[in-house]
Protein backbone atom coordinates (compact mmCIF):
# COMPACT_ATOMS: atom_id res chain seq x y z
CA UNK A 1 0.00 0.00 0.00
CA UNK A 2 1.36 3.40 -1.04
CA UNK A 3 1.56 6.28 1.44
CA UNK A 4 -1.08 8.95 0.85
CA UNK A 5 1.43 11.59 -0.36
CA UNK A 6 2.41 9.22 -3.19
CA UNK A 7 -1.01 7.66 -3.85
CA UNK A 8 -3.02 10.89 -4.14
CA UNK A 9 -1.00 12.67 -6.89
CA UNK A 10 -0.61 9.40 -8.80
CA UNK A 11 -4.34 8.71 -8.70
CA UNK A 12 -5.26 12.25 -9.79
CA UNK A 13 -2.74 12.11 -12.65
CA UNK A 14 -3.93 8.70 -13.91
CA UNK A 15 -7.59 9.71 -13.66
CA UNK A 16 -6.94 12.89 -15.66
CA UNK A 17 -5.12 10.86 -18.32
CA UNK A 18 -8.32 8.80 -18.68
CA UNK A 19 -10.25 11.97 -19.56
CA UNK A 20 -11.93 12.65 -16.24
CA UNK A 21 -11.77 16.13 -14.75
CA UNK A 22 -11.21 17.31 -11.21
CA UNK A 23 -11.96 20.62 -9.62
CA UNK A 24 -9.10 23.11 -9.58
CA UNK A 25 -8.78 22.68 -5.80
CA UNK A 26 -8.26 18.91 -6.02
CA UNK A 27 -5.70 19.32 -8.80
CA UNK A 28 -3.87 22.06 -6.85
CA UNK A 29 -3.44 20.00 -3.70
CA UNK A 30 -2.25 16.99 -5.73
CA UNK A 31 0.83 18.93 -6.89
CA UNK A 32 3.87 18.80 -4.63
CA UNK A 33 5.11 22.15 -3.30
CA UNK A 34 8.20 23.71 -4.85
CA UNK A 35 11.58 23.23 -3.20
CA UNK A 36 12.38 26.94 -3.45
CA UNK A 37 10.76 29.91 -1.72
CA UNK A 38 10.46 33.58 -2.60
CA UNK A 39 10.75 36.26 0.05
CA UNK A 40 9.69 39.87 -0.14
CA UNK A 41 10.81 42.79 2.00
CA UNK A 42 7.80 44.96 1.25
CA UNK A 43 4.40 44.97 -0.41
CA UNK A 44 1.74 47.41 -1.58
CA UNK A 45 -1.90 46.65 -0.85
CA UNK A 46 -5.02 48.80 -0.80
CA UNK A 47 -2.84 51.87 -1.33
CA UNK A 48 -0.66 51.11 1.70
CA UNK A 49 3.03 50.25 1.74
CA UNK A 50 4.15 47.65 4.27
CA UNK A 51 7.79 46.78 5.02
CA UNK A 52 9.38 44.00 7.03
CA UNK A 53 11.12 45.40 10.12
CA UNK A 54 14.57 44.24 8.94
CA UNK A 55 14.05 46.08 5.63
CA UNK A 56 13.42 49.32 7.51
CA UNK A 57 16.64 49.14 9.54
CA UNK A 58 18.62 51.20 7.01
CA UNK A 59 15.90 53.85 6.50
CA UNK A 60 15.82 57.20 8.23
CA UNK A 61 12.37 58.50 9.11
CA UNK A 62 11.17 61.66 10.75
CA UNK A 63 7.88 62.37 12.49
CA UNK A 64 6.32 65.44 10.89
CA UNK A 65 3.47 65.45 13.45
CA UNK A 66 0.87 65.42 10.71
CA UNK A 67 -1.87 62.84 11.02
CA UNK A 68 -4.78 62.01 8.75
CA UNK A 69 -7.56 59.46 8.63
CA UNK A 70 -8.53 57.97 5.29
CA UNK A 71 -11.37 55.69 4.28
CA UNK A 72 -10.93 52.76 1.91
CA UNK A 73 -13.73 50.82 0.21
CA UNK A 74 -13.08 47.10 0.00
CA UNK A 75 -14.92 43.84 -0.48
CA UNK A 76 -14.81 41.74 2.65
CA UNK A 77 -14.68 38.74 2.54
CA UNK A 78 -13.28 38.06 -0.92
CA UNK A 79 -16.08 37.55 -3.41
CA UNK A 80 -18.61 39.50 -1.34
CA UNK A 81 -20.63 41.91 -3.49
CA UNK A 82 -21.10 44.54 -0.79
CA UNK A 83 -18.51 47.26 -0.17
CA UNK A 84 -17.26 47.85 3.36
CA UNK A 85 -15.75 51.18 4.43
CA UNK A 86 -12.63 50.94 6.59
CA UNK A 87 -10.81 53.81 8.27
CA UNK A 88 -7.07 53.74 7.76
Amino acid sequence: MLPFEVWFPTTVSKTMENGEEFSEDVFSISIHPLDCATTYHSMYTFGNHFRVASAKSHLLTRNSRVAATFEQESHSPLGDQYLVMASL
